[in-house]
């Protein structure tokens, strides 16, 4: 649990590419002047010198600036930094923007996710904590799922699951389709919080209205297997079928397994493949493999051990053990 925390934290972190300096200050620079309503005039004359091309004069105003205890210096070098992917130096100038009473949303949260990792500096639960928590305040969603996650998972905390639902609905209430799934699938498990299989329903289906894909297909499970509904295989096959249509592999998926079973539609075993095709070419392993099969036999596609080989190959580097064994036999 604590490995998949990590690896979660770890991809809310907005790396958001090589960007210039000059980039970041002449995008940036009015979007923070308006967040902090800087008068500043460190950050007045970086401004003036970038607005006529002189970067490096502006570069050095700025780091002046934020010596000199600018909240918006720092909070534009920062941002120039995490955009270069320098988030140990990004870290350093949110984290005194902070300090001096920055109370900027994202700043506040990338600061208190940096210091969870322990990313540029020792892991400290209690900045942590702060930190979100500011951000959290403010409505910032990712923020709020992040403590959520703390509090679910108690590898760093005591395990609170009250105080974990909490920060998912309201996240939720805030129109997280994240959260809205993570609640459902809570309530469907039992396993953060108490087994409710209608609750489950209403929050997948507050996700799909939202347009969420996997909503959707986990709405047609429902369906499909009854949990919370009366069963109803055609209402399962047309959700899966609005997933399908925007472009989910899993939706495709289990649309194929439809085709090919005659869950709420009749048996079409080449529909089936064509669907499944899709699935497997849009990066869904189970798919791949089936369709890999269905290659080696001639099932729905025309026999073709190149084309076995190919799909069969891509599931068993994708961890499906079973397309191992299938290709050692052809």
């Amino acid at each position: 649990m604590k490995t998949y925390l990590l690896c979660f934290l770890v991809c809310l972190l907005p790396l958001l590419g090589a960007a210039q300096d000059e980039d970041i200050l002449r995008h940036q620079a009015d979007s923070v002047a308006v967040a902090t309503a800087s008068e500043d005039p460190y950050f007045v004359k970086a401004r003036q010198q970038a607005i006529h091309g002189d970067m490096m004069h502006a570069m050095k105003t700025l780091r002046k600036g934020a010596r000199n205890g600018c909240i918006a210096c720092n909070l534009l070098l920062g941002k120039s930094d995490e955009a270069r992917g320098n988030l140990d130096e990004a870290v350093q100038y949110y984290h005194q923007a902070a300090l001096l009473g920055d109370t900027s949303c994202e700043e506040q949260r990338l600061v208190g996710t940096l210091f969870l990792l322990g990313h540029g500096r020792e892991r400290n639960i209690d900045s942590t904590l702060h930190y979100l928590g500011i951000a959290a305040a403010m409505g910032n969603t990712k923020a709020l799922i992040l403590l959520g996650e703390i509090y679910a998972d108690g590898t760093f905390v005591q395990r609170d699951t009250i105080t974990a639902l909490r920060f998912y609905h309201r996240a939720a209430d805030f129109g997280s389709i994240r959260a809205l799934l993570t609640l459902a699938a809570s309530y469907r498990n039992g396993n953060v919080a108490p087994h409710d299989a209608q609750q489950s329903l209403i929050l997948y289906q507050r996700a799909a209205d939202l347009g969420s894909s996997e909503a959707l297909c986990h709405l047609g499970l429902c369906y499909e297997q009854g949990d919370g509904v009366p069963l109803d295989s055609k209402r399962a096959f047309d959700l899966y079928r609005q997933a399908a249509e925007k472009g989910s592999p899993q939706g495709l998926y289990l649309l194929g397994l439809c085709y090919a079973q005659g869950i709420g539609t009749t048996v079409n075993l080449p529909e089936a493949m064509r669907t499944l095709l899709r699935a497997a070419e849009a990066g869904h392993a189970t798919s791949a493999y089936l369709v890999g099969v269905a290659y080696a036999n001639g099932e729905g596609l025309e026999k073709s051990k190149k084309k076995a080989r190919r799909w069969l190959g891509y599931a068993a580097d994708h961890g499906i053990s079973a397309a191992s064994r299938h290709l050692e036999a052809l």
